[in-house]
């Protein structure tokens, strides 16, 4: 397999080449990637769709084929939120419930921009001081994790719980 074209399965999350094409498919990983973003002394959450009402978190996607985690962080924060991220540090990972997933969870710092949310996942999003939070996962989550070590941490981005 070493040096074939890949190409993207049709409506699945996975690639092949030819050698797989006869009816074996290998396996892809779903990679997920979380990001607490900070811009000065606040931090961006946002509220989903999905979330129950009041319910704020960190900015979450999936890894696309032949991206680095920096990389979607990057696109993924764009496209929900509309603003550009620099720094971005490794701050921890989440196995999921599912046996082929993964969420990798980082920090990162504000570069540009204003919030103009997508509107089909993100409902609003905003900058919090860490002492006005709204409500917030559990610290089950990773994104729990994150916003708390924000909140607990007056430079958050200097030290790292991984450092």
């Amino acid at each position: 397999m070493a040096g074939q074209m890949v190409r993207q399965l049709r409506d699945q999350r996975g690639m092949t080449t030819a050698e797989y094409a006869v009816g074996t498919v290998a396996t892809v990983s779903f990679v997920g990637i979380i990001i607490a973003i900070i811009k000065d002394d606040q931090i961006l959450l946002a509220h989903n769709k999905n979330f129950r009402p009041g319910m704020y978190s960190v900015l979450a996607g999936f890894m696309e084929p032949g991206e680095e985690f920096e990389d979607t962080a990057r696109r993924e924060v764009y496209e929900e939120v509309g603003i550009r991220i620099k720094n971005i540090r490794y701050f921890g990972s989440q196995p999921w419930p599912f046996p082929d997933s993964l969420m990798v969870g980082f920090l990162g710092e504000y570069e540009s921009g204003v919030i103009q949310v997508d509107g089909h996942e993100i409902e609003h999003a905003d900058w919090f001081y860490r002492d006005h939070l709204p409500e917030i996962p559990n610290t089950v989550s990773i994104s729990g994790r994150l916003i708390r070590w924000f909140r607990d941490n007056p430079s958050p981005l200097t030290t790292l719980p991984c450092d």
